[in-house]
C-alpha cells in the first residue's frame, strides 16, 4: 500500500510539473497599409472598324495601327514598353427577306499597350494617340516601379502593429511579452495599381493627376509570454 501511494505521489508531482512547464504564448493578427505614388502608366488603346469588305477593312486597320505606333516612336516610347495584341475579326450575318443568303459584315479590332515612364507626358500622349489612328481607349492603369520598397514598408508597419497589440494583451493578462515564436505573412491578392480611369482626379490647372496606390501587408505573429 505504501509503495502504491509513493507511485501515485510521483505521478501527481510529475503531472503538476508538466502542466507548469507548458509554454504560454499569444498569437495576434495585424495589418498595415502604405500609399504608393505611381510613377508609371500603361495605356491600352486600339482601332475598331465594322465593314462589309474584309480586305478594305483590314487595310484601314493596318494603316491606323501603324500610324499610332509611329506616333509612339516619335514620342520616344521604348520598344520594351510597347505590346501589340492579336488582330480580331468577328463576322456577323444579318438575314433579310430579299436575300436568300445573308450578307456578312465584319468587325475588325486590334489594340496595343504603351507604358510611359514619365507621367507628365500622360495627357498629351493620350490625346496624341486619339489624333493618330486610335479610335478607342480600353484602359489606363497607373502603377509604381518601386512596389517592392512600398511593400517592405507595409510589412515593417504590420510587424510593429503586431508587437504593440501583443504587448497590450500581455500587459492586461499580467504577463510580459517574450520572444517571437513564429511569423506568418498572409498573401495579398490582386494587382497593385489604379486601372479605373474615373479614379483619376484633376488638378487646379485642369490636368489629370493619378491617385495613390494602396499597398497592404498582413501578418500573424506568435509571441512567448513570460
Amino acid at each position: 500500500m505504501k509503495k502504491l501511494f509513493t507511485v501515485l505521489s510521483v505521478c501527481i508531482l510529475f503531472s503538476t510539473h508538466a502542466l507548469a512547464a507548458q509554454p504560454r504564448f499569444v498569437r495576434v493578427n495585424a495589418e498595415a497599409e502604405v500609399l504608393a505614388a505611381p510613377d508609371r502608366v500603361t495605356i491600352t488603346v486600339g482601332y475598331t472598324q465594322k465593314t462589309k469588305n474584309l480586305q478594305e477593312g483590314a487595310n484601314a486597320l493596318q494603316k491606323n495601327i501603324a500610324q499610332a505606333l509611329a506616333y509612339c516612336k516619335s514620342q520616344n516610347i521604348k520598344d520594351k514598353n510597347l505590346q501589340t495584341q492579336n488582330l480580331s475579326i468577328t463576322p456577323t450575318y444579318v438575314s433579310s427577306k430579299n436575300q436568300e443568303k445573308p450578307e456578312p459584315s465584319f468587325l475588325l479590332s486590334q489594340s496595343f499597350s504603351a507604358t510611359l515612364e514619365d507621367l507628365s507626358q500622360y495627357e498629351s500622349f493620350l490625346y496624341g494617340l486619339l489624333n493618330n489612328g486610335v479610335n478607342n481607349v480600353q484602359e489606363v492603369r497607373f502603377f509604381s516601379s518601386q512596389l517592392k520598397e512600398y511593400r517592405n514598408q507595409a510589412r515593417i508597419l504590420a510587424m510593429q502593429n503586431a508587437r504593440d497589440k501583443a504587448a497590450l494583451l500581455a500587459q492586461e493578462a499580467g504577463a510580459q511579452l517574450g520572444k517571437v515564436i513564429s511569423i506568418t505573412e498572409e498573401p495579398q491578392r490582386g494587382v497593385y495599381g489604379i486601372s479605373n480611369i474615373s479614379q483619376n482626379v484633376y488638378s487646379a490647372a485642369g490636368t489629370a493627376v493619378a491617385g495613390s496606390i494602396p499597398v497592404r501587408a498582413e501578418v500573424s505573429v506568435q509571441y512567448e509570454l513570460k
